[in-house]
């Protein structure tokens, strides 16, 4: 799974609570990575989403105490998902996109590797925000992209 568990509907708390039920009874069959819906700045963003924010959700099923600590306790384990993964050393994947800094003269995956974890804060760096954020360009984008490919989005975020 690529990320955005939850803020997706109005079933953020049981969609969540299956997935890790599933990692947890098969640790090895499911590989989870961390999307940007995945951390306290957007999942918990009552202003902008309402009723269907995360936290919104969870205060909604548990109550006020119960439903802070609910969001809280999954957000911890949110700061523990990998950000990237690779499947057979040749296939990239990751919730947002291909980070500049991996496209820099040298650089390597172990770059990612370097992230703390457990990982609290999307904005620690820009590669992190980049693997969580980024966009594909779309063709009308391409003349706005510098000479590497990289620009910045409609949403205000890297594009590739």
């Amino acid at each position: 799974f690529l990320g955005d568990f939850v803020d997706r509907g109005a079933e953020s708390v049981v969609v969540i609570a299956y997935i890790m039920a599933l990692k947890v009874l098969n640790p090895s069959k499911w590989l989870l990575i961390r999307g940007n819906h995945e951390t306290r700045e957007v999942n918990g963003n009552v202003a902008h989403y309402g009723a269907g924010s995360f936290l919104s959700q969870c205060v909604s099923m548990f109550g006020d105490e119960d439903g802070h600590l609910v969001w809280e306790v999954v957000n911890n384990f949110f700061d523990t998902l990998p950000l990237a993964a690779t499947i057979d050393d040749r296939i990239f994947c990751t919730h947002g996109g291909i980070p500049r800094a991996l496209c820099e003269p040298g650089a390597t995956l172990d770059l990612i590797q370097q992230v703390e974890c457990p990982l609290r804060s999307a904005h620690s760096s820009q590669l992190v925000y980049d693997l969580l954020w980024s966009d594909p360009s779309s063709p009308d984008e391409e003349p706005r992209l510098d000479s590497e490919g990289f620009g910045i989005s409609p949403r205000g975020c890297a594009t590739f």
